[in-house]
């Protein structure tokens, strides 16, 4: 696909995502720079995969106003419809409906195909890291949790995300970064029981 094309995607997700949501389009770029990199060692369709990554939450505002929504499903069914008004490859669109469909951390599924694993991998990658603590303090403070909520989240699900990627790449880049999650979770842990140093 040539730029013209890539360019139009964007400018559409960038319209659709709210400015200062954790799911914002800064996010999207992110995920989209763990994808091709990880694409690009694992010789993946980068074609579908860029495709999934920039689409991946273009649903996302609409669960947010309505939880009852599963932005993956919903936002499987507004990238076939945005790809196909495009001209992206019919051959490929399927598969980039399938990324995206099955990309959520919640529902809990093993993706059949390499650009879909990718997918949910970048997307873990970008709640581990500086960036991971940034993006969970964030939104927990917009749904009012406490800190020790917050530290349970920690625990419960994004210090246990290495567990789950699908690549050797993003095992090892996760590693990397939970490192980094794991040495906050326990400063922050020592300063809620009251340690001086």
């Amino acid at each position: 696909m040539n730029e013209r094309f890539w360019q139009s995607l964007k400018d559409i997700v960038e319209a659709r995502l709210k400015v200062g949501s954790t799911h914002s389009f800064d996010h999207v770029e992110r995920v989209t720079r763990f994808a091709i990199y990880i694409g690009e060692k694992v010789g993946a369709d980068m074609d579908v995969l860029k495709a999934s990554a920039l689409l991946h939450d273009i649903a996302r505002d609409l669960e947010d106003e309505n939880p009852a929504i599963d932005h993956a499903e919903e936002g499987a069914k507004m990238a076939e419809k945005i790809l196909a008004e495009l001209g992206f490859p019919r051959s490929k669109i399927e598969s980039v409906v399938y990324a995206i469909r099955v990309h959520r951390f919640r529902k809990g599924e093993k993706p059949k195909t390499i650009e879909a694993q990718i997918l949910q991998d970048a997307d873990r990658l970008d709640a581990l890291g500086a960036m991971g603590i940034y993006r969970t303090i964030y939104h927990s403070g917009r749904l009012g949790r406490s800190v020790e909520e917050t530290v349970k989240h920690f625990k419960e699900k994004i210090l246990r995300l290495p567990d789950f990627m699908n690549t050797l790449v993003a095992k090892e880049l996760a590693r990397k970064k939970v490192k980094i999650v794991k040495e906050f979770v326990e400063a922050l842990e020592a300063d809620m029981r009251g340690d001086i140093l």
